[in-house]
């Protein structure tokens, strides 16, 4: 199950649709949207939307799914990759095969790999927008 919030429509203007936060309090039945922060969402279903209407807000499926894809079985195959690529040095080089040399550069791969995507995950400035999937009603 994906995670999803809460949120207050803000402003919408043509395809550009902002909403804040809604937090409730503990001691009154009202919704409050804290003003200062706003972030623009999308709306692929088309849902009918107006300035104050409550949403819930998500990150797509499928960006989820190919972020948890390439954080968790791109280095894993990147290993095999450094195994089978070590059985080919080996050959090119005309060397004996040694299976803890094997193991090292399997490794390295595994780590460049990880590495390579810990830097793109931390300096990549590009977000996706996340989308409404649904609303709710104001009681």
């Amino acid at each position: 199950m994906r995670k999803r919030a809460l949120y207050v429509v803000t402003g919408i203007n043509g395809s550009k649709i902002t909403v804040s936060p809604v937090t409730e309090s503990a001691f009154s039945q009202s919704k409050d949207s804290s003003r200062g922060i706003g972030i623009e969402v999308t709306n692929p279903q088309n849902l009918p939307l107006e300035k104050g209407s409550l949403v819930y807000v998500a990150l797509s499926k499928h960006l989820q799914m190919l972020k948890g894809f390439l954080v968790l079985f791109l280095p894993v195959i990147a290993a095999f990759a450094g195994f089978f690529a070590s059985k080919f040095l080996y050959s090119l080089l005309n060397t004996k095969t040694s299976e803890s040399l094997s193991f090292v550069i399997s490794l390295a791969f595994f780590l460049i790999t990880s590495l390579i995507e810990f830097i793109l995950t931390r300096n990549t400035e590009t977000v996706p927008k996340p989308v409404i999937i649904a609303t709710q009603s104001i009681d």
